[in-house]
């Protein structure tokens, strides 16, 4: 899932894309000369073996709310988003790793962790724990994980939804792929694991 939205908020623009050129066409016909992506992959993998830095830093950082991050290197078979940042920095993107500051115009792709997201955001009201909707717990079948799965995104979504008012803002209602996220229930189907 990808989606554009304006500084106000409002989305311009969501959907799927499932091919690394479709995902690039996307990108380039959405964002405006100056813009800022948050892709949710690795984006700049240098090790050649063992973890990342970052990766290594979400454990350390985030353990408190059963957290951590894939490994990624050079020998890592998902490296997909690796291939994204250099198809878009041929486009003219620049990647930034964010610690130099707040960037000051261009087209800049960044990578983010959205579970590290949300437990940070204090308007998500995630102090305490991490939603459980990624993997089943110890012992839980996958069929009983399903309705409870649901919940947890439901729970999630209706979250993010009330971020409109929120510094910065967030309207999923504002287009008709992000607002049946908040109107419809998350689905049950063995295709949602």
């Amino acid at each position: 899932m990808w989606s554009h939205s304006d500084p106000d908020g409002t989305v311009a623009d969501a959907g799927w894309t499932q091919t690394l050129a479709a995902t690039v066409a996307w990108v380039s016909s959405v964002a405006p000369l100056d813009a800022l992506s948050f892709v949710d992959a690795p984006l700049l993998v240098e090790n050649e073996s063992g973890q990342r830095l970052c990766e290594k830093q979400v454990g350390q950082r985030y353990w408190r709310w059963q957290m951590s991050a894939h490994s990624s290197n050079r020998s890592s078979p998902h490296l997909a988003g690796v291939r994204l940042r250099e198809h878009l920095e041929q486009e003219g993107w620049t990647y930034s790793d964010g610690l130099d500051g707040p960037t000051r115009g261009g087209r800049i792709v960044s990578e983010c962790y959205p579970n590290t997201t949300i437990v940070g955001a204090e308007a998500l009201g995630y102090a305490d724990e991490r939603p459980r909707y990624k993997h089943a717990p110890k012992r839980i079948t996958a069929s009983a994980y399903r309705p409870m799965r649901a919940r947890v995104c439901d729970e999630l979504i209706r979250r993010v939804g009330g971020l409109r008012d929120a510094d910065p803002p967030l309207d999923l209602r504002s287009h008709e792929g992000t607002r049946q996220l908040v109107e419809e229930p998350s689905p049950l189907g063995p295709e949602t694991l």
